[in-house]
């Protein structure tokens, strides 16, 4: 029996790149033998440390410092190296089970899982890495993403005219235009009030039109699929202008800088949209405002893939709007929003 589950123990160690030492008194995982570069080449699909460290650097420089220290050490802590896909996927499967069962919250084990992914897929030929569809871990860590989609409601449409009214009384026009632009484009509230005026420019797009959008996420994403550019509607480009030069800092500003003074607008609105919320439902917040304008979006006939490509929530979504060499035309999203923003009081 104790020889089976040594044999057992051994060959799950093999299966995750650390082989144990063959000894009569020790059963403890050691350094491979294989040189790391030599063990990498055996299979196509592996992949080494070094590789891996450049697409996570890349990833990086992209984000918030805050979720730079998460992703670092969640991928320490999960991932190991060199691999293929089908080990990195295995082990953050096998993360994400633990979680589970220690009891953690499956929208939180969701988001875990589909950054550790969001990076992975920046590594070279790895574009086409996914969580699984099938089994009861997959199956709970997908239902964890649908939990986090619905964990703020969207913001009625009457409710947004109080909020929007309360907004306007209160006197800070900054804070009030802010809050029709979130509404009306779908943004994170940090997508916006982290910008300065350098994040309003011209775009032109393959067949030669040239078009004023706004850049989210031009000083820092939640990911790849965040850093879109949205056609700006004419009547909106004042509003842009104010709450842009709004933020108060230098262009030169460093990052750390302009995610303190992002942070600071941030609560200010919130906390001013709360106040406008009162006697509302607790599940309504600042943030309903992107959810609105997401349900909106679907009720002028944008399919999911459109939704995810305004909102900066899907690489596919992503791919007609993206800052990147992306230079399709934008007719589609700019009419799409342009019919959100009739629909809005």
């Amino acid at each position: 029996m104790l020889e089976a589950m040594t044999a057992l123990k051994a060959l799950r160690a093999v299966r995750d790149g650390s082989p144990l030492a063959v000894t009569p008194d020790a059963h403890v995982p050691v350094e491979a033998m294989m040189p790391q570069e030599s063990a990498a080449s055996s299979n196509p699909d592996n992949r080494t440390a070094a590789e891996f460290t450049e697409a996570l650097d890349g990833y990086c420089e992209r984000v918030s410092s805050g979720r730079v220290a998460i992703m670092r050490k969640l991928c320490k802590d999960v991932l190991r190296w060199p691999s293929t896909q089908a080990e990195q996927v295995e082990r953050i499967m096998r993360y994400a089970e633990g979680k589970l069962a220690g009891g953690g919250k499956a929208s939180s084990v969701h988001t875990q899982a589909a950054g550790l992914i969001t990076i992975l897929r920046e590594v070279p030929g790895w574009s086409g890495i996914s969580l699984p569809k099938t089994g009861a871990v997959a199956r709970a860590v997908r239902a964890g993403g649908a939990l986090s989609k619905e964990a703020r409601d969207p913001m009625p449409l009457d409710v947004v005219k109080v909020v929007q009214a309360s907004l306007e009384a209160r006197g800070d026009e900054v804070d009030a235009t802010a809050a029709k632009l979130l509404v009306r484009y779908g943004l994170r509230p940090i997508e916006l009030l982290q910008e300065g005026r350098a994040a309003l420019t011209d775009r032109v797009d393959i067949l030669g039109k040239r078009e004023l959008v706004f850049r989210a996420g031009l000083s820092g994403a939640k990911n790849a699929a965040s850093r879109r550019d949205l056609p700006v509607h004419a009547d909106d480009v004042k509003a842009f202008e104010l709450v842009l030069g709004g933020i108060g800092i230098d262009d030169t500003a460093t990052k750390a800088e302009r995610e303190r003074r992002a942070r600071q607008r941030v609560s200010r609105l919130s906390a001013a949209v709360r106040i406008g919320l009162r006697g509302q439902p607790e599940r309504l917040s600042l943030y309903s405002f992107r959810h609105t304008c997401a349900d909106l979006l679907r009720a002028v006939g944008a399919s999911g893939e459109e939704v995810g490509g305004v909102l900066g929530h899907t690489a596919g979504g992503s791919k007609a709007t993206s800052i990147y060499g992306g230079t399709a035309p934008l007719d589609r999203p700019r009419a799409l929003l342009a019919a959100v923003r009739d629909l809005l009081p």
